[in-house]
């Protein structure tokens, strides 16, 4: 029994082994034979080899078709980008060879800043994986599976703005989310977290409004206002989310974020079409958004202002709390000792510390009083009489 298993695996290894290649050195080959020197190349007894090679080649090729045709697309993108709001501000991309800058082979970026209101504004063009046949194939069968997975061609628009000036400036979370996104988005955003959603009626039948106060979802439905409800009647099929907020995207882990940590964001998110002069109204948008904000255009009133304000107090009071119970465990799982023992211990420590300073009087007259606390403490307490 013990001599048939190591037959048996031999046998396993020769099945999945390539057979040995005959006819190197056969006198009698007739087919195609280059021959150098002392060099003889039989190419019919590497057929798979030519094979093997011609896929690689394939693959480099299409790889680098696939990062040229990416390029082109974001390079498209960027050169409207800036034309259209080389008006609107005072810098536009600092790249010197290129009107994006690469972040690998499917994403790309643009810069501009100098406006009012407005600290700096990039995008992030986010590409197909052209470049990689297999990603392209799995992305193709996953979108069989889930039907609300996107790998179309996106661009998302960021504007950072100046902090808030007093008044009707303040920090606010609004958006205005594609159902079929809402689902996805909400679980990857911590801020869209602090919103509800409102009704968004006959204008936005594809989209859900979603806000912290009723309020805000009124202020921007309003038309003429920024030219929000014109635009997505408009061009509404481009457009995956809008979101404005002044909290983080990701949840804080080291309780609320400090003042200059703190940053309020423009973000639309857009499909891009072949057509990128077709999201023009989108990027006048984030400008328009942007005065209305700086300008406080908003309307908002006293009431709304007031619960904003309450609302970031008390998501600073939980972020703390949450805060500082995760370094408690941190600190019961490291020394193994629960809060109550480590303040006992602590206090046990400044009272050691206070008794090695007292004088022998001092110390006497400590341990008289140690004495009759500890003797208060034995005495049965007396039983109530019914």
């Amino acid at each position: 029994m013990a001599d048939s298993t190591p037959s048996r695996l031999s046998n396993v290894f020769k099945t999945f082994m390539p057979p040995p290649r005959t006819g190197l050195a056969d006198s009698n080959y007739t087919g195609v034979e280059l021959q150098w020197k002392m060099f003889v190349i039989r190419p019919a007894l590497f057929k798979w080899d030519l094979i093997g090679l011609a896929l690689v080649l394939v693959y480099i090729l299409w790889s680098f078709v696939g990062r040229r045709w990416n390029k082109r697309i974001a390079d498209s993108w960027a050169n409207h980008w800036r034309a259209v709001i080389n008006k609107q501000v005072a810098v536009v991309n600092v790249f010197k060879h290129s009107p994006t800058l690469a972040d690998g082979p499917t994403d790309f970026l643009t810069y501009a800043s100098g406006r009012r209101g407005m600290e700096r504004l990039y995008t992030h063009i986010h590409t197909r994986p052209r470049h990689d046949i297999f990603q392209q194939l799995f992305n193709t069968a996953w979108s069989l599976v889930d039907f609300n997975a996107d790998s179309a061609d996106n661009v998302s628009i960021t504007a950072t703005l100046t902090p808030g000036a007093g008044g009707q400036d303040v920090g606010f979370v609004y958006a205005l989310v594609r159902k079929s996104k809402m689902t996805n988005l909400r679980k990857k955003r911590f801020d869209l977290g602090l919103t509800r959603t409102v009704d968004g009626g006959e204008d936005w039948t594809d989209f859900a409004p979603m806000a912290e106060v009723h309020a805000l979802a009124t202020s921007f439905a309003k038309p003429h206002l920024t030219g929000l409800v014109e635009t997505v009647r408009e061009k509404g099929d481009l457009l995956n989310w809008l979101i404005i907020s002044d909290q983080p995207a990701a949840k804080p882990t080291k309780g609320p974020l400090n003042p200059d940590e703190k940053e309020r964001v423009i973000e639309l998110n857009l499909r891009l079409p072949e057509d990128v002069t077709a999201l023009t109204p989108y990027i006048m948008l984030v400008f328009n958004l942007i005065d209305a904000i700086h300008l406080q255009k908003l309307s908002l009133n006293a009431d709304t202002l007031r619960r904003l304000q309450k609302n970031r107090v008390e998501l600073g009071a939980s972020l703390a709390k949450e805060y500082a119970k995760q370094l408690e465990d941190e600190e019961e799982e490291r020394t193994g000792k629960s809060a109550e023992e480590r303040k006992r211990i602590a206090k046990k420590a400044i009272e050691d510390a206070k008794y090695e300073k007292m004088s022998n009087e001092d110390r006497r007259k400590y341990e008289e009083k140690e004495r009759k606390k500890v003797a208060r403490k034995a005495q049965p307490k007396p039983k109530m009489k019914r």
